[in-house]
């Protein structure tokens, strides 16, 4: 198990981690992905309803399929505010954020505390041991070959550890909102599904969320004006009011979720899975 306390492996991570980043065109993010969206998500994440929700989900998945984990590794961890959340609330484990983009860490080292941040991209990886849970949060929907990168988390697992993933849900759902946050697809459950068995994972739940608020995307993605630079902006730019009541509708869909409900359609798809035992011979 990696363990953040290891001064020479943290030390090794951290030398590794102070490069100016890898340029191979198989970046975890598009080479566009550009310092203009992570101020946005800093100014954003912390009032949004959806971000609040999707962490509340992240933290009771892993206390609720992952018990005994100690250690838990992001990939893509942008600004660092799930990590945030999650140190707050899980303080027995030892938390790893793995950013591309310089941009991305600098704003998470002002909020996290006790976590290791390293710079690195997920197809030219550093690590050299295994994690009890590693999350993709909203990552793979970035990438040209998601596959791969699956693949190269799921080597980064211990057996009998397992892995978070959300991605955005519904192909039908594709508009100028994906295109301006360098969204390659959108996914259909059974997909999703397909391509984590596939890569060897077994699958412990997998819901949507985003479910009851779901005619209210559809209308804003069918209905939007403007160019893909505003309708990033749009996206996060609702009143006050209106953030509070989709927070407390999305608290309600919480409920549901936690009480064993998988939600069949919803704006993100999340799924929990595990890597199987190594078996003994």
């Amino acid at each position: 198990m990696l363990k953040s306390s290891d001064p020479s492996l943290k030390d090794d991570l951290n030398h590794r981690g102070e490069t100016n980043g890898p340029t191979s065109s198989t970046s975890h993010k598009d080479a566009s992905f550009s310092n203009d969206l992570f101020q946005i998500l800093w100014i954003n994440e912390n009032k949004h309803f959806w971000f609040h929700h999707r962490c509340d989900l992240i933290a009771w998945a892993l206390k609720r399929y992952f018990a005994d984990a100690r250690s838990f590794l992001e990939i893509g961890c942008g600004n660092g505010f799930v990590l945030e959340y999650l140190e707050a609330r899980l303080p027995s484990i030892s938390f790893w954020g793995a950013e591309l983009f310089a941009d991305g860490l600098a704003y998470a080292r002002k909020r996290l505390a006790r976590t290791t941040l390293i710079q690195m991209d997920i197809f030219e990886s550093p690590l050299k041991a295994d994690f009890d849970v590693i999350g993709l949060l909203d990552v793979i929907e970035h990438l040209d070959d998601d596959e791969s990168a699956l693949k190269r988390a799921f080597d980064h697992i211990k057996p009998g550890g397992g892995a978070i993933i959300t991605v955005p849900q519904h192909p039908s759902l594709w508009s100028e909102k994906d295109i301006g946050a360098f969204h390659k697809r959108r996914y259909t459950k059974s997909g999703l599904r397909n391509l984590l068995e596939k890569t060897g994972f077994t699958i412990l739940r997998i819901t949507s969320f985003i479910s009851f608020l779901m005619p209210a995307l559809i209308i804003s993605r069918k209905f939007q004006t403007g160019s893909r630079h505003d309708d990033l902006f749009d996206e996060f730019s609702i009143p006050p009011v209106l953030n509070a009541i989709c927070g407390k509708v999305c608290k309600l869909e919480g409920f549901f979720i936690k009480k064993g409900l998988s939600m069949p359609f919803g704006g993100s798809l999340m799924a929990i899975v595990k890597k199987p035992e190594r078996r003994h011979h």
